[in-house]
Parts: C-alpha cells; sequence; structure tokens
C-alpha cells in the first residue's frame, strides 16, 4: 500500500478511467491531468462538507463540470454539473433544486506528503477553508449540509512510479441485466464471480442514471456477498439474493429475467428486473494490473 498521497492519487486515476459507471460506477474525477506509463501529473482540489446521516460529501472537478459525491458505505450518490466551473482556487456550481455553491479557497497550511511506494516526485497539498455559499439537500432529504466555510484542499502531483505489472488474464461469470441507457438514463444489476480462484465470493453492483437538466445523476451501489447468494448451472440458469441493501430475488433462466429484486440507492428505491429489462449471462476473461512490490 502507497502512503496517503500516493492512495489519493490511485483513486484519483482509477476514477477517470473508470468514468462513474463504476466502482462502481463511474465516478470521474476530472483534472489537468498527464500521464504516461510512468509519469503522474496533475492538480486537482477538493471541498469537503460534512453530510448529515452518516454521508460523506465531497465536491470535486470531473470530466464535463463539478461533481458532488454522496457516500455511505458501499452506496454512493454523483451529481455532475456540466456547466460548473472550479479550479483550486474558485468553484461555482448549480445542482438545480437541489443545491449550489460559490466558494473562493483560503489556503491555510502547505505539506509536502511523500510521493507514492516506489516513486519519486513531489506532492503538494495544502488545507485550507473554502469561503462563499454551500448548500446541498438530496432527494428526499436523505442527506444534507450547507455552509459559509467549508473544509478542503488542493493538491499538486508530479510523480515518476514503476510502471504497472500486467495485464493479468481472470476468468469470471458475468450476470448483467439492463434497462435503457440508449443516451444516458437507464439501471443496470450485476453479478460477478471470479472461476479460477478458489473461494472467490462474488460481487453484486447496480448503478442507476438519470439527466435531469444539465444535472447528470448516477446512483450506486457495489459490494460483495458470500457464495449462497449466487447459485448457477453452467451460464444457462442462475438465481441471485444479494446483501442488504439488495431486496429479493433476481432469476436468469435461458434468457429470462423475472423475480422482485431491488435495491434502496441514496435517494432513489430501484426495481432490478421488469419486462423492459434486457440481460446476459457469460463466462468471460477479465484483465487487472498490479504494482511492482518494492
Amino acid at each position: 500500500m502507497r502512503g496517503s498521497s500516493g492512495a489519493f492519487v490511485r483513486l484519483l486515476i482509477a476514477a477517470s478511467v473508470a468514468g462513474l459507471a463504476l466502482l462502481l460506477a463511474g465516478i470521474a474525477w476530472g483534472s489537468s491531468a498527464q500521464r504516461t506509463v510512468d509519469h503522474i501529473k496533475f492538480k486537482t482540489w477538493a471541498v469537503l462538507p460534512t453530510g448529515t446521516n452518516g454521508y460523506t460529501l465531497s465536491l470535486l472537478p470531473s470530466e464535463s463540470g463539478v461533481q458532488l459525491l454522496a457516500q455511505k458505505r458501499s452506496a454512493y450518490a454523483s451529481y455532475d454539473d456540466t456547466e460548473g466551473t472550479g479550479n483550486t482556487k474558485k468553484v461555482v456550481a448549480n445542482f438545480g433544486a437541489l443545491g449550489q455553491a460559490s466558494l473562493r479557497f483560503h489556503p491555510k497550511r502547505t505539506t509536502h506528503p511523500a510521493p507514492g511506494r516506489g516513486c519519486t516526485g513531489s506532492v503538494t497539498k495544502t488545507a485550507g477553508t473554502w469561503k462563499g455559499a454551500f448548500k446541498f439537500k438530496g432527494e428526499g432529504g436523505y442527506t444534507k449540509a450547507s455552509g459559509t466555510a467549508v473544509k478542503g484542499h488542493t493538491l499538486s502531483v508530479d510523480e515518476f512510479c514503476p510502471p504497472s505489472q500486467g495485464p493479468h488474464q481472470h476468468q469470471y461469470l458475468f450476470l448483467h441485466a439492463q434497462e435503457g441507457f440508449q443516451s444516458f438514463d437507464g439501471t443496470s444489476f450485476n453479478t460477478m464471480l471470479r472461476t479460477d480462484k478458489a473461494g472467490a465470493t462474488p460481487n453484486f453492483s447496480s448503478v442507476e442514471q438519470e439527466a435531469r437538466g444539465k444535472v447528470n445523476i448516477v446512483r450506486a451501489v457495489n459490494l460483495f456477498g458470500d457464495t449462497s447468494q449466487f447459485t448457477y448451472q453452467g451460464t444457462t440458469h442462475a438465481v441471485v439474493t444479494p446483501p442488504p441493501p439488495f431486496k429479493g430475488t433476481g432469476t436468469y433462466d435461458n434468457g429470462d429475467w423475472s423475480g422482485d429484486l431491488r435495491v434502496r440507492l441514496p435517494g432513489a428505491p430501484v426495481a432490478l428486473t421488469g419486462p423492459d429489462f434486457t440481460t446476459d449471462f457469460n463466462q468471460v476473461e477479465g484483465k487487472d494490473k498490479t504494482n511492482p512490490p518494492n
């Protein structure tokens, strides 16, 4: 595990590559990133208000504007103002009826964390206060926050790191059910189980996307269950009973997808079966890359 700055760097990179489909599901923290195989260079910022009901809130740059992320354990929701603007000095965003932000950064303390494990270069983190106006209230009031002075920081990274090793091929069973997404709006449910690793447990995830004017909303959950929650016969039949916040059962039978499977995502209950869902169940190959150890 790299140091704290390295972990943050990897999180930003992974998110920008995944784009909010997921980790879930596509959280994309955009930045002025320039990257080659072993060179990581970017500047970014974060506003960190305190949300109610146990939610962690973050106001961050996105690939298309400014994004507010609300996260609690394995579930999160992101709200992307595609016309929002932000840099290390000023942030302006409007999330419609859900909230808005107009803030300027007042630096307080600058530190230079060590580069990530095995890396050389420089990391500069400046903690401070974003002052102005901020308020947010999630759908149905699942979390809310407001203030005129909000903690946060800016971060500048210029690191040279060892190239990742890999890719490594793995075998998975992949069950995918989807409704919509021809443009942006839609819902999906996924189950993945690595079949070339003894004792592997199934991964369950769901993503719902909707566009409200210039605000793109993505809600998602991603977690592991136990082997009893995913039973199957080849790739023709499967039954899933994921753990909370999922409820109910989904059954795949030779292309048919049925049951009462549903999930409670931040701000919205979502049905995961129905006549408009299309479903695939296949054996697939997946690749990953790992960084070399020290």
